[in-house]
């Protein structure tokens, strides 16, 4: 968590990360008034990323903070933590409807889109493969979801 903080703040973004920025808002628990904090720092960000780390679904707030944050401001991506031993991102159920972070060759961030697979289970892939993490930022139309392909939501 501390390395992706660093990174973010590194490159200039403006990050929120409860436990360094607020550790006194007792998040452990789930009460109205964390929610309503909780609330209130997401309504004043434009950018949701969600770090997948190991421990991320055992996150008391993950599933909450991720529902309330697409239906609000709908800009929101998965950034992957990866143990030593991994090189690949896992994904994991719902959180593939959602973009990924990542960084590409030159350390910039950037923008993937989730794999699909059609009925046949033969991976989807489109054009493009990814966009750099301000363009997907600034353009509201350009979610990179996962469209709708034949045989689903019948």
């Amino acid at each position: 968590m501390l390395g992706v903080y660093d990174l973010l703040t590194s490159k200039g973004y403006a990050v929120f990360c409860d436990w360094i920025d607020a550790p006194e808002a007792g998040r452990s628990q789930i009460t109205p008034a964390n929610a309503a904090f909780v609330r209130a720092t997401m309504s004043v960000s434009d950018t949701l990323l969600l770090l997948d780390t190991q421990g991320a679904d055992q996150s008391l707030w993950m599933c909450w903070e991720l529902g309330w944050f697409d239906g609000a401001r709908a800009r929101v991506a998965v950034l992957p933590v990866l143990s030593e031993s991994e090189r690949y991102y896992r994904g994991r159920e719902f959180l593939g409807l959602y973009p990924y972070v990542e960084l590409d060759a030159d350390g910039r961030l950037k923008v993937v889109p989730p794999v699909v697979a059609g009925p046949s289970g033969i991976r989807i892939i489109e054009a493009p493969n990814s966009t750099g993490f301000d363009s997907w930022r600034d353009d509201p139309s350009d979610t990179m979801r996962p469209r709708v392909v034949g045989g689903y939501g019948r």
